[in-house]
């Protein structure tokens, strides 16, 4: 391994945790947050070959996100390599009989999130038999989403070759999509509970021998064994009879530990606060405010190009960039460019939901966060149901808020899990650049959520924060009252920008209100919002009578 731990921070208690039996629990998780980029993979390493050479014969689960590029390997080698000894094999769902066999009497398994979860779902048993410790890297995630559409409905209906009744499974689900058509896109938890129905689908389920088609079976079945919300013409639940194992020593290492809200809704997680080891005086946080959820995405006209522009503009020729977006944008983004900038070695482009655990980009010092990486509303609430293990009516509010300009769950539980996964998929990107913070670093984050902003900066201990602006145009026939507004706006921001770039001094009150479309008489009440008022304090502009007036400029 060619990463080092940073210097001087303690892990001391973390190997006290896995040899000193007074920190043991075999009802809960121990979630140490140790800040990501201080090496607590590596310590794990480190700690387990001490074990070995100091004489615990404790025997080890290790559990890490990925198998792909022969991480499991990777892992199993530095292990033994720190014992000194061949102490540690792995399992995947490529190893051999005897290489099974082999591993079961290893004094330290390793195994991926994936095979965890099997696990958690009753399968593969002996893979924790007459084991002591497990050591969780990263949040292991057993949420599993099921969705019951129209697609799946018709798909269904092939199975009245085994059983003539799923008709009336069919006719059943598509009665209760009627009755619920008139919530429109409002979320409503749904009960299913005709027995009789039930017990069809049971009885389809327990003749049924292919994988495959059992499984598609199940989630219709789960529509009648878990929490339920109907959505816009579909079902939403999930998988209830998943839940984890435990050994008698189990030790989740998660820098999001600190405040993913999962943690915190059920007993079964302890958290075991450590402190913060990086000074972030030297970097800086570039707040973009601008919607880039995925419909306002849509919307804009040149959102891709105006912000590559400003990466451009704000290149050095030592920098190293990496953009994140979703996964839909990701090629866009390449293909631009490919075009406009023919060079490639200073900057990557990846997607969130990809970057976990990655240590590609760790020299890079800017990253651009293009993308809200926001799921729907629907998997947060299923989310916080499974992890809390609640029971939820239609008494708890589903509604959907819009305040400050976002959108978000009305009900304050709900959202504290949304807002704490948002921040997660934002931090674990930011940390993927400069992962011994020996760069003066820039983080550019493009949203319209103040909130979420704060909660970042509060990860990254004095930090500096500053807005910035940045004006996008939109698509032609782009309606409703609320992205007119939007697009007037975006294009007062154009036009100040535009000024600024080319020394203009002043601009008349009647030139802006031909640009934007205004009667005079509407101009006020627009240069009065709030967020016109934050732009124009941020670019020193003043309103004066019949003029605006460019402070930055001599008159």
């Amino acid at each position: 391994m060619k990463y080092n731990i940073i210097e001087n921070y303690k892990f001391n208690h973390y190997y006290d945790v896995l040899t000193n039996k007074k920190y043991w629990d075999n009802n809960r998780f121990r979630v140490l947050n140790y800040e990501a980029g201080t090496g607590k993979t590596l310590k794990t390493y480190e700690f387990l070959g001490k074990m070995y050479k100091e004489g615990y014969s404790y025997r080890v689960l290790y559990v890490q996100p990925f198998s792909k590029e022969n991480r499991l390997l990777d892992s199993v080698r530095a292990i033994n390599e720190q014992a000194g000894s061949q102490i540690a094999a792995f399992v995947d769902a490529n190893t051999t009989k005897s290489g099974y066999k082999y591993a079961m009497n290893a004094q330290v398994l390793c195994i991926t999130h994936n095979m965890y979860k099997e696990i958690c779902k009753g399968k593969h048993g002996n893979l924790m038999k007459d084991r002591d410790i497990l050591i969780v890297d990263e949040f292991p995630n057993l949420f599993e989403q099921i969705v019951i559409d129209d697609n799946k409905l018709i798909d269904l209906l092939k199975f009245m070759k085994i059983d003539n009744k799923v008709k009336i499974i069919y006719d059943y689900i598509k009665q209760k999509q009627e009755e619920l058509g008139i919530y429109k896109s409002k979320m409503r938890i749904v009960k299913f509970n005709n027995k009789n129905i039930y017990k069809i689908l049971r009885h389809l389920h327990n003749i049924i021998h292919n994988r495959d088609n059992k499984k598609f079976i199940k989630q219709f079945k789960l529509l009648f064994e878990s929490t339920v919300i109907y959505e816009k013409e579909k079902f939403y639940t999930f998988d209830n009879k998943i839940w984890y194992k435990l050994l008698k020593n189990n030790i989740i290492l998660d820098a999001n530990g600190g405040f993913d809200y999962r943690y915190r809704i059920n007993k079964i997680f302890k958290i075991d606060y450590q402190s913060k080891a990086f000074d972030y005086k030297n970097s800086i946080i570039n707040y973009y405010k601008i919607n880039t959820s995925k419909h306002a995405l849509k919307s804009y006209d040149d959102f891709i190009q105006t912000v590559l522009n400003e990466v451009k503009e704000n290149s050095k020729s030592k920098d190293k960039h990496l953009i994140v977006t979703d996964i839909e944008n990701e090629s866009k983004f390449n293909e631009e460019y490919v075009k406009n900038w023919y060079k490639l070695d200073n900057i990557k482009v990846d997607h969130f939901g990809n970057l976990l655990g990655k240590n590609d980009y760790r020299d890079f010092n800017k990253i651009w966060l293009f993308k809200t990486p926001n799921y729907a509303f629907v998997s947060y609430i299923l989310q916080y149901i499974f992890y809390s293990q609640k029971k939820i009516d239609n008494r708890y509010t589903l509604e959907i808020t819009n305040k400050g300009g976002y959108l978000h769950l009305k009900n304050n539980e709900f959202e504290k899990l949304r807002q704490s996964l948002l921040l997660g998929e934002y931090y674990q990107a930011i940390k993927r650049i400069n992962r011994d913070n020996t760069r003066h670093t820039e983080i550019n984050i493009f949203t319209n959520n103040d909130k979420i902003i704060d909660k970042i900066k509060n990860q990254f201990k004095n930090i500096e924060l500053t807005n910035k602006q940045i004006a996008v145009s939109f698509k032609k026939n782009y309606s409703t009252k609320q992205s007119k507004t939007r697009i007037k706006i975006e294009e007062y921001k154009r036009l100040i920008i535009e000024a600024k770039k080319n020394n203009i001094a002043i601009i008349p009150k009647a030139d802006i209100c031909d640009r934007l479309g205004f009667e005079k008489t509407h101009l006020r009440r627009f240069l009065n919002k709030e967020e016109i008022i934050e732009f124009n304090n941020l670019y020193n502009i003043e309103v004066k009578h019949h003029v605006i007036i460019n402070k930055d400029i001599a008159i």
